[in-house]
């Protein structure tokens, strides 16, 4: 089983949800936490990578659940985890939570076979502690965060989207190897988020200044998307989502 975290936050609460469930094929709870494999949401058990997310922090496989610490020391004794150069983080849900997390660290640490490397780990164990359960995984994937760099354009316009909303919107229609066109692309801002996630994008514009924007932006980035002054009404192909 694999076990999600997302973004918290109430404002952007269903556009989260929606982005984890295109992405993992399962919903998060209260707590941002999202669980694939469990059969509860999703009979799929295959892993997938969350690198090109905007909204779901990581992907970790777990080890053991527990309602308790003393149970989840006990388990991973019992389970035999052996890693070397290692590192064991933990993250409380919510942060209120009254834990030591420098002694689940430790205790973690202590059962675990091999020599720990808290500069440079191969692996990355993590704790998740909330008030009704604990989990222990090997985080496998986390969002790059790639989005947060593509907000300094040098061709800004005020109403352009947000780069994160971009990117979580792009993710809600279309996956990597997908084709999608963006028939009013105004500076780019979907073309450059789909272009860098690794899908097939055209951009289109009634406004030939908008094109000229969205050029200037997507070089800038090193992205390579057609684009062309066209009317979005007269446009001819056959495309798997259109933004």
């Amino acid at each position: 089983m694999y076990l999600y975290i997302t973004s918290r936050s109430d404002p952007e609460r269903e556009l989260i949800k929606a982005e984890s469930y295109a992405i993992t094929g399962v919903y998060p709870d209260e707590n941002g936490i999202a669980i694939r494999g469990d059969n509860s949401q999703s009979d799929c058990k295959d892993y997938v990578d969350v690198s090109r997310s905007a909204y779901v922090k990581l992907c970790m496989k777990i080890i053991s659940k527990s309602e308790d610490l003393p149970s989840l020391y006990t388990k991973l004794g019992e389970a035999n985890v052996k890693s070397d150069q290692f590192r064991v983080s933990v993250i409380k849900i919510p942060h209120r939570l009254k834990v030591n997390q420098q002694e689940i660290m430790r205790e973690v640490g202590l059962r675990i076979e091999g020599k720990p490397d808290l500069n440079n780990p191969k692996k990355e164990f993590l704790v998740v502690v909330t008030d009704k359960n604990i989990w222990l995984g090997e985080i496998l994937s986390k969002s790059d965060g790639s989005w947060m760099a593509h907000s300094q354009k040098i061709q800004h316009y005020s109403s352009a989207l947000p780069t994160r909303l971009a990117r979580a919107v792009v993710n809600l229609v279309a996956k990597p190897g997908d084709k999608i066109i963006d028939p009013c692309c105004g500076s780019g801002t979907l073309l450059i988020e789909s272009a860098s996630i690794g899908i097939k994008t055209f951009g289109c514009d009634i406004n030939p200044l908008m094109i000229w924007a969205s050029m200037k932006n997507i070089k800038d980035f090193g992205f390579n998307v057609p684009l062309a002054v066209i009317d979005a009404r007269v446009i001819k192909g056959n495309f798997d989502a259109v933004i």
